[in-house]
Order: structure tokens, then C-alpha cells, then sequence
């Protein structure tokens, strides 16, 4: 029975007997704050089992998608641990009981699955005789009573666990008839019975509702909630040793094996790096179909976690060199029956592909020098006769680096090192207490203290600056170094607060007004306006004579070079903003952006690169508008007024009841920019002069970023490309127009080259292979290849694969040269390995001896020495270490 067929029998047994058939909720609890993932079939019907759901139905079937991230490192080492599996399940809220439920698993197990009753073994509390009961009357034999550790869900017991529903259980195990190493263990204990005995079903018998404090209080009703592991049962009916070899898994590790060029099931030590890269891979999947992108918060975090361990496993273990899971996401997708039961899947298909395929270009680079820089590390650790890598420097790698702690670990692992884990916590410690203390920002001086005070006395500042740039105040309060002063003088550092002014205080993504506080007797230099809780802070410093509280003096905006550029920015932000919805389509929604005098940055849902011709049209689309010169509008009205009118409310941004709306006016409702924005803008769209987009990037998996400029910075960069163009044409001695063809024709020519190049590397490395071959020595019966190269990167592993495929039987150990670096490959075949070869042991030797470090898997490994230190002694070493291990 294929997988597909064993989930449609569950459901339509239960189906037929008054179940509602109900999709699987989100991996994403919407309802629940405290779960970061969806981790059990009940989950969604918590309000059904206290009584106060509204769902119509008093029967439910579902396979629900699952996330459990407790025993991550377990994954693939296990025959049955995953992150991301189904979970079939039939509940009852106050309807049928005990008696149903068992009957009816009993009568799923036996004629439904063709499970034979001796086959299988049921555990119940310790004083549920009514269970008990009903399984002996069937004819079950093993019923073994545990305790509230094994028998009560969930929880270790009764008084301990999550506040919610809850009741005493009963499992039911398969019986494999032995242990996993053959012999017949124990029969006593089926939860320590060494893998004789397989955990398949649980039936809860949810009576309870824990509250605070362990008080347990009866539910209203009576209710069953059941799980059965659906990889689990798949297993067992498909007589699989591993959950891995069954059809919802083989489909992906044979993709993955095609892609690596090593099959599943031929080398113990790869296959489990294979499974782990195939659970993570649909952990990934599901989550992403969901609505989960990778970053560095909640779901996005664990996400991006995985995925980077399942790349680690495959760049380290398996030796692959770019991105692959992009490639070896449909695989997940087509597993028979999945995106039938799963349409998500292929819903989302392109959007699941694109951000895997995103994420994964960004962390190769991070892995990759990350990865180098720890096998400096691992070498120094070593040179230092110590066997722990320092905590500090797994943090540094991870602060500077951005090389996960997690797989520093997993490194360590392989090469049999340890991490001062207590030593990367205290300074990782040290860095929350720096960022702690830097995290008062220059605008929150009411955070406590006597400024506390000012609140009473001062009403939150009056922003007048919509109507005009100058006006005379008196200065009501000073503040120097986070402390009211009478009086500051020359060359002192300040803040002001005034009832009412001109300058825009930083917020929206608009930078804070610079200007000047002057009058007869002094000057006072603004270069920041800030905001907290409503009051206007105008950061600067004296340059001349002396301000007191109570002065009067005239507050002047800077115009010309600070205000006047930033709000063309800020109006060309607006029409940004719409052109990529015009071009995009509307899945484009603003997810950040800055506005200052020198550019304007805007941040956008996206997948993937914007393509060029999609930005030009965006481009253009703006400056039709700026030429048009249509007038921007403001007006004021109830924010739900202005967002039923169509007004955007933006990514980020808080609304009180009264609200802003800009517009940039125009007769056709779709050529119309309208957001709710309290910043500054122009009058009309021609004052922005011209924009020019000047970069398109990813900031984030989903989220593009566009920088551009407007004005004269627009006409500067203009000219600056038409100098260098013009430069370029010159020293290429052509003119611009025949500037296009003159650089194809030097294309052609490098290409040609290369060509050339590369068949003589080709005839120089076929000359070296057959050197090589002729070189073989044996040691220890064992055809052994240790040089050292001239080559480096690709043409040095290619080498080595071809010496693979003809040294049968053989050990390779050669050392490349790439400048200050000294590469080092080692391979070791199945038969070398049987006489006590292994390739990462034999790599850290190699590399030892040559001051650096590296290490592998039994078949294959890679290193770095440096370049200098004597390659004879590297040499001489990696003998001796073969003769160590093999007699010889």
C-alpha cells in the first residue's frame, strides 16, 4: 500500500463513520501566541474541547502538518525522528468515548491496514481499568499500565505540563518482532525496548483542563483527541527498516543522490547527511507554502536554521558546490499524493522555489568564509594541544561572520573538537549589555528621572512646518548631556524644546529638519530633529554667545540644502512606490524606506531580482508624472474614511483616529498616488525635477530594495555616466555610438582565449594523470597517490575524480597551490576504507603538517594548508599515517 493510500484509508475509515473530513490548520498557529509552530492535530480545536468552539460538528478526521523542533539533532540518525510529519488524527468533542475509539483502532489496524492483533501491544495509565478493559474483551494479550510520565498527555504528569485540555492515554505500539541489532530484547517496557517495539497511535482520553498552578478542573464534555504518526504507519506497513526508505522520502533522496552523484544507500556515512537534508528540506517547504520566509525572527528563524543546516550538510558532507535545494524542492512537492492532499504546495510552487533559492545565495557566501576562518581556528586549537574551540571565537565568527553557532558545533563535531559553549554565552551576554546600553536613543529623555517632570508642565510640541520654514518662539526648555539647564554657552551641546515649530522631527522614514535657533545674542546650530512621546527635541550646538530658557529667537529650517531636496525624496518616494504596483502588480506593499537631502531608499515585497526592462518602465512611469506636473494634495480626515477612499496605510507606521492623506492629483483614479503620510512634500510633481533609479537589491528573502535620486543629484549621476562612457570609448579608441560593438568584439576574443586556455590546461592535466597513475605506490596493500600541484580549485578536483575513477582500491592525497593558500583534497575508496583509511583523518594530517586544517567524511575531505611551509614534510606525513593505519 502506497503512502497515499494509507493516509485516504485513514480518513475515509473515519469519514464513514461520521467524521467531518477538515483541511490540516496552518503550520502557523493564527490563535496562539505562545506556539511557534502547529505541532499536534488539536491544536486547532482547543475551544472545541472546553466547550466554547463553533465548529457544527461533534466528529473530525484530519492529516495535519507538523512541526517539532526538540529533537532537531536527532534527525537522520534515528529511524523515525523528524522536524516537519503528519500527524492523522479522529476527534470527538462530547461525543463518542473510550469504548468507540478503541474499537474503532482496533477494527482500522486489523481490516483496514491487515495488522494482526499478536503484531501489536497497548500501553493505558496505571488506573484506567475502563481501557483496560475494552482491550483485553478484543483479545489484546500485552497491556502493560505506565505511569503519568508515559500514559498522561500532554505532560509528565497530571499537575506538570501547558495549561489546556488534557486526560490519561493509551498507546499503541507495533511489534517488529526484534531489536534493531537483531536480537530479541526486552518485552517488559515498549518505550526501552531498544527499537523491537514502534509507538504508531496514541489515543487521548481528554477529560481534564489544567489551569495554574496544576489544578486540574473536568471539561465540560468528554472528549477524544488521536494521533497517529503518519511516517510511522507508512513505515510499518511498507516493511521499511527507516521512515527514510519509504515512498514519502525516496523520491527526494533519490533526486538528491542525482544531484550530489552519490546514491542514497550505497555509503552508510553520507546516507545520514541525506536524510537530514530531506526532512529539513520539507520541514522548509511546508513552512514557506504557509506564509514563512527565513530571517532572524519566531518562524523565519527556525526556517532559515534548517535550511542552513541542510546546506551545510550537503556543501560538507556530500561536496556540493552551489545551491541545490532550489532544485530539490519539486521533489518534495511530487511525492505521490502530497500536493493533493496539500494544494498549497503547488500553489505556491514557484514562490517556495524562488525564496529557497534566494536564502541559499545568500548564506553560501557566509558559509564559505566562514567555514574557511573555522578550519583556521580548528588548526590553531589543535597547535595548542587543546581539544575545545574558545567560545569567544564561535562568537566572533558568528558576529562578524554571520557563521551560525549551530554549525560551528557541527563542525567541531565532526572533527572531534568541543565548543566552551559557557564561554560563547557569556559573550554573547556581553553584547545584549552593550547593545542595552546603547539602546536609549537621543529623543527618549522622559524614560525616568526629573525630566519626568517636564511632562506636567509642557504640552506635546505643535508641528507648524506644513506651512511654513521660519517663526519666531520662545525656548521653553534646554537640555544638556540628558539634564535641564538655565543657560548653555558656546560650544556646548543641547537639545530644545519649544511649544510650537517648523522643523520635522525624524519618523515615517523622513530624516529630522536641520537649521538654526538664532537671535541678536546668539546662534545655535540644529543638526537633528527627533521625537519622543510627542515632543520635539532639536538637537545642535552653540556656536556663538549664550541661550537661556525663555529666550526668544527665530527658528529657521534649512531650505536649500536640507529640507527642500529631502521632501522632492519623500514626494518621490509616493510615486516609487505606485509605479511598482502600476509595473508589479499589487502584491508589492512597502516594507521600509528612507528620505534624506542626498537619495531616497524604498523597501518592497518582491521574490527575486526586478528584471532591468521592469525597472525602466517604473522609471519611466515616475518622471511622466514629474514632467505632467500635477499638483500634490493634503488633506486631513478619519483614518477609516481615508483607507475606505483608497489612501495606503503603510508597512510600520501607527495612525491615530485623525490622519494625513497625500495625494498626487490626476483625472484617472489609477494613475493617482494616494498614502496616508505626515512627512513633507513638494507642491507639484515637477519640483522633483527627474528621478534615476541607482540600485535594485535583496535585503532580506522576499524583500527588494530600490535607491534613487531626484533634482540635481539625478543630473550629476547623469553626467558622471556619460564621463566615464565617454572615457571608456576613448581609451578603447572608438566612438560612443560604436562604442557597443568595439566591446562585443573584445568579448569574442576572451572568449576565444579561454577556449584556448582550457584545452591546454586540459592536455597539461591529462599529462599529469597518467604521471600520477605511474607514481602509485602501495602501502599496506593499499595503491596510494600523494603529490602536490600545481592547480587549484575545479581543475584540482576534477583531477581527483579522474583519479578516483581510475586508482580502484586507492588512496589519493594531493596539495594544490592557489597564492598564499595551499588546497588539499583527499579521496579514499570503499575498499581503502575496509583496511582502515579515512579520508577526514588522513586531511587533518595532511593539513596539520602544513600549519593549517581540514577535515571530511570517510570518502572524501578537503583542507588548507599555507603555502610556504615545506610540502615534503606534508607529504612524508600523510605516508606515515597510511602506513599507521594500514601495517604497511
Amino acid at each position: 500500500m502506497n503512502s497515499a493510500a494509507i493516509r485516504s484509508t485513514y480518513l475515509e475509515f473515519f469519514r464513514a463513520r461520521g467524521h467531518a473530513l477538515l483541511p490540516s490548520a496552518s503550520l502557523v498557529p493564527d490563535d496562539d501566541p505562545t506556539l511557534l509552530f502547529t505541532g499536534a492535530g488539536m491544536n486547532q480545536f482547543k475551544d472545541m474541547f472546553l466547550g466554547r468552539g463553533t465548529l457544527p460538528h461533534k466528529r473530525v478526521t484530519t492529516t495535519q502538518k507538523c512541526v517539532r523542533l526538540p529533537d532537531l539533532d536527532n534527525v537522520g540518525r534515528t529511524p523515525s525522528h523528524h522536524t516537519f510529519f503528519e500527524m492523522l488524527g479522529n476527534f470527538s468533542f462530547g461525543d463518542y468515548f473510550k469504548r468507540e475509539a478503541i474499537e474503532w483502532a482496533d477494527e482500522l489496524l486489523r481490516t483496514g491496514y491487515g495488522i494482526d492483533r499478536d503484531r501489536l501491544g497497548i500501553t493505558v495509565y496505571q488506573d484506567d481499568d475502563e481501557a483496560a478493559a475494552i482491550w483485553k474483551k478484543l483479545g489484546y494479550q500485552r497491556i502493560w499500565r505506565f505511569g503519568e510520565k508515559d500514559n498522561y498527555w500532554p505532560s509528565e504528569a497530571p499537575s506538570k505540563g501547558p495549561n489546556g485540555p488534557c486526560g490519561p492515554c493509551s498507546e499503541i505500539y507495533f511489534d517488529w518482532g526484534q531489536r534493531a541489532d537483531g536480537s530479541p530484547g526486552t518485552t517488559d517496557d515498549p518505550s526501552s525496548s531498544g527499537g523491537r517495539f514502534l509507538e504508531i497511535w496514541n489515543l487521548v482520553f481528554t477529560s481534564y483542563d489544567r489551569r495554574d498552578g496544576g489544578l486540574l478542573e473536568p471539561l465540560p464534555q468528554r472528549n477524544i483527541d488521536t494521533g497517529m504518526g503518519f511516517e510511522r504507519i507508512v513505515r510499518v506497513l511498507q516493511g521499511k527498516p527507516t521512515n527514510f526508505e519509504t515512498d514519502l522520502f525516496l523520491p527526494i533522496l533519490e533526486r538528491l543522490g542525482a544531484l550530489a552523484s552519490r546514491p542514497y544507500g550505497v555509503d552508510r556515512a553520507l546516507d545520514r547527511p541525506m536524510r537530514r537534508i530531506a526532512d529539513h528540506l520539507r520541514a522548509t517547504v511546508f513552512a514557506i507554502a504557509d506564509g514563512v520566509v527565513p530571517s532572524n525572527e519566531r518562524q523565519g528563524y527556525v526556517v532559515r536554521k534548517i535550511m542552513r543546516r541542510a546546506l551545510a550538510d550537503g556543501l560538507d558532507a556530500l561536496g556540493m558546490k552551489g545551491p541545490f535545494l532550489a532544485d530539490l524542492a519539486p521533489a518534495v512537492i511530487g511525492v505521490p499524493g502530497m500536493a493533493e492532499c496539500f494544494p498549497e504546495l503547488k500553489r505556491h510552487e514557484a514562490k517556495i522555489v524562488a525564496v529557497i533559492g534566494e536564502e541559499e545565495r545568500k548564506f553560501l557566501e557566509t558559509y564559505s568564509k566562514g567555514r574557511e576562518k573555522l578550519g583556521e581556528e580548528v588548526a590553531k586549537v589543535r597547535a595548542a594541544g587543546s581539544a575545545t574551540l574558545p567560545g569567544k571565537v564561535a562568537f566572533f565568527l558568528w558576529d562578524t561572520a554571520g557563521f551560525p553557532v549551530d554549525l560551528t558545533q557541527r563542525v567541531l563535531e565532526d572533527e572531534g573538537l568541543a565548543l566552551d559553549v559557557a564561554g560563547f554565552e557569556a559573550a554573547m551576554e556581553e553584547q545584549r549589555a552593550r547593545s542595552r546600553a546603547g539602546s536609549t536613543m537621543k529623543g527618549d529623555i522622559f524614560a525616568g528621572g526629573p525630566l519626568k517632570e517636564l511632562k506636567r508642565e509642557l504640552a506635546p510640541t505643535q508641528f507648524s512646518g506644513y506651512a511654513q520654514d521660519a517663526r519666531v518662539a520662545p525656548l521653553r526648555v534646554l537640555l544638556r548631556d540628558g539634564a535641564r539647564v538655565k543657560t548653555a554657552t558656546e560650544g556646548q551641546s543641547v537639545a530644545l524644546l519649544f511649544e510650537t515649530t517648523p522643523f520635522y522631527a525624524e519618523g515615517g522614514g523622513q530624516v529630522g529638519d536641520r537649521g538654526e535657533f538664532v537671535s541678536d545674542s546668539f546662534r545655535v546650530r540644529i543638526f537633528d530633529t527627533t521625537k519622543a512621546d510627542g515632543y520635539f527635541l532639536h538637537h545642535g550646538t552653540v556656536t556663538s554667545g549664550s541661550v537661556s530658557e525663555g529666550q526668544e529667537g527665530r527658528l529657521e529650517v534649512d531650505l536649500a540644502t536640507h529640507r527642500g531636496p529631502t521632501r522632492r525624496n519623500h514626494t518621490a518616494t509616493h510615486l516609487l512606490h505606485w509605479a511598482l504596483r502600476r509595473v508589479l502588480g499589487p502584491s508589492v506593499e512597502q516594507r521600509g524606506s528612507l528620505v534624506d537631502p542626498e537619495r531616497l531608499r524604498f523597501d518592497f515585497s518582491w521574490q527575486g531580482a526586478v528584471a532591468p526592462e521592469k525597472l525602466r518602465a517604473v522609471e519611466r512611469l515616475v518622471n511622466e508624472q514629474v514632467v505632467a506636473n500635477l499638483a500634490v494634495g493634503t488633506q486631513e480626515c478619519a483614518y477609516d474614511a481615508a483607507v475606505k477612499a483608497g489612501a495606503m496605510a503603510l508597512f510600520g507606521e501607527k495612525y491615530g483616529d485623525l490622519v494625513r492623506v497625500v495625494a498626487v492629483e490626476d483625472s484617472v483614479a489609477d494613475r493617482r498616488s494616494v498614502e496616508l503620510c505626515g512627512g513633507t512634500h513638494v507642491q507639484r510633481t515637477g519640483d522633483i525635477g527627474s528621478l534615476k533609479i541607482v540600485a535594485e537589491s535583496g535585503i532580506a528573502a522576499g524583500v527588494r530594495r530600490v535607491e534613487a535620486v531626484t533634482g540635481l543629484r539625478a543630473i550629476e549621476l547623469f553626467q558622471a555616466r556619460e564621463e566615464l562612457v565617454r572615457g571608456v570609448a576613448a581609451q578603447l579608441r572608438t566612438t560612443l555610438e560604436e562604442l557597443p560593438v568595439r566591446v562585443t568584439a573584445l568579448q569574442e576574443d576572451v572568449k576565444r582565449l579561454k577556449k584556448e586556455l582550457e584545452k591546454a590546461s586540459r592536455a597539461q592535466s591529462s599529462g599529469a594523470l597518467d604521471d600520477l597513475l605511474a607514481s602509485a605506490e602501495s602501502i599496506g596493500g593499499v595503491r596510494v597517490v600523494v603529490a602536490a600541484l600545481d592547480l587549484a580549485g575545479d581543475p584540482l578536483l576534477a583531477l581527483v575524480d579522474q583519479l578516483k575513477a581510475k586508482l580502484v582500491g586507492g588512496c589519493i592525497a594531493v596539495v594544490g597551490k592557489e597564492g598564499e593558500k595551499a588546497p588539499i583534497v583527499v579521496a579514499v575508496d570503499q575498499e581503502a576504507q575496509s583496511k582502515g583509511l579515512k579520508a577526514g583523518e588522513l586531511c587533518k594530517v595532511f593539513a596539520g603538517a602544513l600549519g593549517g586544517g581540514g577535515g571530511g567524511n570517510p570518502t572524501l575531505a578537503r583542507g588548507q594548508g599555507k603555502a610556504g611551509q615545506p610540502v615534503a614534510a606534508g607529504l612524508e606525513a600523510v605516508r606515515a599515517a597510511i602506513r599507521a593505519a594500514t601495517g604497511g
